[in-house]
């Protein structure tokens, strides 16, 4: 085919249809269609950019066949195209609507001094490039209405000229261009960016990215048929703002969703919560692969969710169940939901501001152990019948913590499980008892009853059972026949000796009693706080038993350094509504918070001396 003379140079941001309609206009004169005629090259091919459409164009233009082709989207399959060396589908170009920028085109206008002559930008071709960056103007759309504007000839599509192109510009407001869109035009351009996001192909980065922002902005159930293209500009802003930090923000922006969501609905599933977004990767058509945004999310749904083994997400399976709810636990455990739940919160599975969550999930192994510890509960009302002990042993012997409550802090969930004790540690003190004294027919003279052993030594029942379980004392027989401390019995004056140097300090009830803190916020604070308020620990001559004891000084340390609204209302004699009042006002928060531990206490030093007296 003949080179065409003079010859008319390619304009490196215009399109291979751009080029070929100002062609026709430099040499004949005329308007594109009986150009293409005259040099052989079928409209349509040209329209889809052909490869061969392309190699006759550079020829008779006397144009590099690569100079031409790089802003060509060259079709290389039904609906797939090669793009500057990257593979897109047709969605991911405008077409068929012609897209454009009126402040471009009046540029082109005056530049060239005629309309026929004006640029169609090869990034105008692109989904994601809806502002001009020259300009900062939304760019505007206009649908194909005939089979030829498909050729985007600018003169046609864009009839207007001086001022009414002036007005279509200046009814359009500024805007910086979306760091999406300028993410895109620089990959095509040989750019690099986000690692993340140069890792996936061009079109994965752009989708996910703007699927992502849709969801986060608009919420799971926005249509994206009838969202228009301003929407999909923001959702595109958005979206750049969690997948430019890679696969961490793309966790945030999932995780912004799953927080979004009311944590009081009912049977919330993943698709529920994600919306269009799930269905994208769950039920997506055709074979397009969406990239790794399906891997990063469907590992966010396994730890998320309280999914069956089976179950498949995004069509795998999952082998095992790995989360539970209270509801899913309480079912397969055949326990009340209501109680288990209180376990829950009490144990720290469930966080205490996600009690009424029924979807909050949780570890489905710690969540059995604790299910199954559950239900080898009993409650504090039948200890004594269990131990052979009287109701005052009983309660002695849990508020020294030689068994322990089921709930080991204030958090106690209400009803039953705030009084459980697990079977098993009554069943172990049984035999720890029995280990620990000799069996007998007859009890000797000189041997009495714990109990009776306590008045005399003026010692209480679970300070006894301290001794005889850290093998303290030598002096213990166990009558046959007889179960539980009923059947102990110990010499009194033994006790007393022993007690002189391995009850050191005060007993813990007696502590807290002075404290004037709740015996199961004592206990928290020790245990969590040993720093704050101290013990000292007591080892058991035989090894296999140790109890607390709190020294008097500690005792008195720790009244000097905290306080409580309780205290501050006896020391003034006023109400303790009005201390409360008093100490908003002063901005004076409590250090340990009665959610944690049953009380509020004050540092001392943070009150000012005003509110004190």
């Amino acid at each position: 085919m003949t080179q065409l003379f003079p010859h008319f140079r390619f304009d490196p941001t215009e399109t291979p249809q751009s080029f070929t309609a100002r062609l026709a206009y430099q040499h004949t004169g005329g308007s594109l269609l009986p150009f293409l005629k005259d040099i052989r090259i079928k409209s349509a091919e040209l329209m889809s950019g052909e490869a061969k459409a392309i190699e006759a164009l550079a020829e008779v233009a006397g144009e590099p066949v690569t100079t031409i082709s790089h802003n060509a989207a060259i079709r290389v399959a039904k609906r797939a195209y090669d793009l500057r060396g990257s593979q897109v589908s047709a969605e991911f170009m405008a077409r068929p609507a012609t897209v454009f920028c009126p402040a471009c085109l009046a540029d082109d206008d005056v530049t060239y001094g005629d309309p026929r002559l004006r640029r169609g930008r090869w990034i105008w071709t692109l989904s994601v490039v809806r502002t001009c960056p020259e300009h900062g103007l939304p760019l505007i759309a206009r649908a194909k209405t005939n089979w030829s504007d498909e050729l985007h000839i600018m003169t046609d599509r864009v009839p207007e000229q001086g001022q009414e192109l002036k007005d279509l510009a200046s009814n359009q407001s500024v805007r910086a261009v979306s760091p999406l869109q300028s993410y895109i035009v620089a990959r095509l351009s040989g750019e690099r960016g986000s690692a993340w996001l140069d890792s996936q192909t061009i079109e994965q980065a752009w989708r996910t990215t703007e699927m992502l922002g849709m969801v986060v902005l608009f919420g799971p159930d926005k249509s994206l048929q009838t969202a228009t293209p301003d929407e999909w500009d923001a959702a595109g802003r958005t979206g750049f703002e969690c997948t430019s930090k890679g696969e961490a923000g793309v966790l945030e922006g999932l995780e912004e969703m799953f927080r979004a969501h009311p944590r009081t609905a009912t049977n919330v599933g993943p698709q529920k919560v994600f919306g269009r977004l799930f269905k994208w990767l769950a039920f997506g058509k055709g074979t397009k692969d969406p990239g790794d945004i399906k891997r990063i999310m469907r590992a966010f749904i396994i730890g998320h969710f309280a999914l069956g083994s089976g179950h498949k997400v995004f069509g795998e399976a999952l082998a095992e169940r790995r989360l539970h709810t209270a509801t899913s636990l309480a079912s397969e455990a055949n326990f009340d939901s209501r109680t288990l739940r209180n376990l829950l919160v009490s144990h720290g599975l469930v966080p205490l501001d996600e009690a009424e969550n029924p979807n909050f999930a949780f570890d489905a192994e710690q969540g059995r152990a604790l299910a199954a510890k559950a239900l080898r509960t009993v409650t504090v009302i039948k200890l004594p019948e269990l131990l052979n002990a009287s109701r005052p042993q009983a309660d002695q012997i849990v508020d020294e913590r030689i068994i322990s409550p089921l709930v080991d802090d204030y958090l106690d969930g209400p009803g039953r499980t705030r009084k459980a004790l697990n079977k098993a540690d009554i069943t172990s003190l049984l035999e720890l008892l029995e280990d620990c004294a000799t069996p007998v027919t007859a009890i000797s003279d000189g041997f009495v009853p714990i109990a009776k052993a306590a008045e005399k030594s003026r010692r209480n029942n679970g300070e006894i059972l301290h001794l005889m379980l850290g093998g303290f004392l030598n002096r213990v027989v166990r009558l046959t026949g007889e179960k539980g401390l009923k059947a102990i019995y110990v010499d009194p004056d033994e006790v007393k000796t022993v007690s002189v140097n391995a009850l050191t300090g005060m007993r813990p009830t007696t502590a807290f009693g002075k404290l004037q803190i709740p015996i199961p916020s004592g206990w928290a604070l020790a245990h969590e706080h040993p720093d704050v308020l101290r013990s000292v620990r007591v080892q058991g001559p035989n090894g296999k038993h140790s109890f607390l004891r709190f020294m008097p000084e500690d005792v008195e340390c720790f009244l000097q350094m905290f306080t409580t609204t309780g205290r501050i209302a006896t020391g003034r004699d006023i109400a303790i509504g009005i201390v409360i009042r008093d100490l908003k006002r002063a901005r004076v928060k409590p250090v340990f918070l009665r959610t944690e531990f049953g009380i509020e206490l004050f540092r001392t030093s943070d009150i000012p001396e005003l509110v004190l007296t």
